[in-house]
């Protein structure tokens, strides 16, 4: 009786063996199965990638010939090829359509790899990176926004970042968002000799969700003239008397916020932001009735908040 026992103990380890063996065989079949599906999705991104760039061959060669460069480039400048309200627009689109487990902080960062790397086919472009109170955030900010190998420049102050981005046109600045209380480098956008570079950008561009990285708050400048978007928002700098006590009313009779004040050489100077598209610089000297000197500095594509937009399925 212990023997046939044994035997029928045998046999069924015996066939235990053999299933797990054929069930290791299949499932190693099925993971063969969608690695080659993997490959070939690689191979298909791949070509799309290829032929994405053979285009802006195609875009750059027509800026070359005149075709769009004016529209490209306001202030008549050849050399700088970035379109950040274009590239705004693209990923408002893409954080807009995607769906899926896939973060959504990783398209977006696929993509500015790739459109910066589509701004460097068409000219050179260097980063010039405020090297103040928090260097590593503003390297990271630059880093994730600009691309891995878009060269990158520490400069230690504000005056450098913008004399540089003035005199070569295929730089641009990253610098500290201005405050009520500091970083008063945006007065230096009143002058003649900086009449050319604005504000185009505010990064981080992507804000919130449940993997954001905490970094700095910054403004992007640039020899180009930013354009609207839809949802934006626009800078305006206006020097006023000293005497002038009340600022908040004309800030708020325009619709704008007073987002930071400093001293300057002929009085205060005093930097609004508007998010109505269609206030002018006549409206803000209206509203300032002892303003010496109001410019549009520059405006930018209104951040993405990923706390606020709703994708079904997908992670944040």
């Amino acid at each position: 009786m212990n023997s046939r026992r044994n035997s029928l103990c045998v046999k069924g380890f015996a066939a235990r063996r053999a299933f797990e063996r054929f069930a290791m065989s299949d499932d190693r079949a099925s993971l063969e199965r969608l690695r080659r599906r993997i490959d070939e999705i690689d191979d298909q991104l791949h070509d799309l990638l290829m032929q994405r760039t053979l285009i802006v061959r195609e875009v750059a060669a027509a800026k070359a010939l005149g075709a769009g460069a004016d529209e490209d480039m306001p202030h008549g400048s050849q050399a700088l090829a970035m379109r950040p309200d274009r590239e705004a627009e693209v990923t408002r689109r893409l954080v807009g359509r995607h769906q899926g487990e896939l973060p959504v902080l990783v398209i977006v960062r696929l993509w500015r790899e790739l459109m910066t790397a589509k701004t460097r086919l068409q000219a050179p472009l260097k980063v010039l990176v405020y090297d103040g109170e928090n260097p590593f955030g503003y390297w990271d900010l630059a880093r994730f926004y600009f691309g891995s190998p878009t060269p990158l420049e520490s400069l230690s102050s504000a005056p450098q970042i913008l004399d540089a981005v003035s005199h070569q046109t295929n730089s641009i600045g990253i610098l500290p968002a201005p405050n009520r209380d500091a970083n008063d480098w945006w007065t230096d956008l009143l002058a003649e000799a900086h009449k050319n570079v604005e504000i185009v950008a505010s990064l981080p561009f992507v804000i919130g969700g449940d993997e954001a990285i905490k970094l700095p708050h910054a403004f992007v400048v640039a020899p180009i003239e930013a354009r609207l978007t839809g949802d934006d928002t626009t800078l305006f700098a206006v020097e006023t008397s000293d005497t002038m006590d009340d600022l908040e009313a004309p800030v708020l009779a325009v619709g704008g916020s007073l987002l930071a004040q400093a001293s300057t050489s002929g009085g205060r100077a005093v930097l609004i932001a508007c998010q109505n598209p269609k206030i002018e610089c006549a409206d803000i000297e209206k509203a300032f009735d002892c303003a010496r000197l109001v410019r549009c500095i520059g405006r930018f594509a209104n951040p993405i908040d990923l706390d606020t937009v709703s994708i079904d399925g997908a992670r944040l």
